[in-house]
């Protein structure tokens, strides 16, 4: 996913927050004020409200650098959203159909095939999806892909 996309895939989420929120306070889309004050720049720096409590301004509060730590939630899991449905499709359509075409022709194929699955589970699936990472490199793209590999074992065992 390009830059571009993600910028507008992350205004798009700021926009839907807001409407969700409007609509959480009981006001109407037209009236707007104040409801979108609570979705703020989670990349924002503003030392002077660093480390604040919850208040009304700032629900959750705000970090040492003073950035809003709802926002900073709120645009994380979008990213870790895309990341789960990607390593899950691509892990159960890769593993399935390695097992079953393991588990058709069956005899030593499966025998190779399931003896290779046994080695890969044999390591913990985060570190080996870290040890991944490591060699092709920090990357998004390279991320899902090292996940993938990683749990790709256990739909193939299904």
């Amino acid at each position: 996913m390009g830059d571009e996309a993600q910028n507008g895939l992350h205004m798009r989420l700021e926009e839907a927050a807001a409407v969700n929120l409007r609509s959480a306070l009981g006001q109407d889309a037209s009236q707007g004020a104040h409801a979108e004050d609570a979705v703020r720049d989670g990349l924002q720096v503003d030392l002077a409200s660093a480390l604040q409590a919850p208040s009304a301004v700032h629900w959750l509060g705000t970090d040492n650098f003073g950035r809003d730590v709802l926002s900073r939630i709120m645009a994380g899991a979008g990213t870790d959203l895309v990341i789960a449905l990607l390593v899950t499709g691509i892990s159960f359509s890769i593993g399935i159909v390695i097992g079953a075409l393991s588990a058709y022709w069956g005899g030593w194929i499966d025998d190779i095939v399931l003896r290779v699955v046994d080695i890969v589970q044999s390591f913990p699936s985060f570190v080996l999806a870290l040890a991944i990472t490591a060699v092709l490199g920090n990357s998004l793209h390279n991320v899902v892909l090292a996940i993938a590999v990683a749990y790709t074992p256990y739909f193939v065992r299904l």
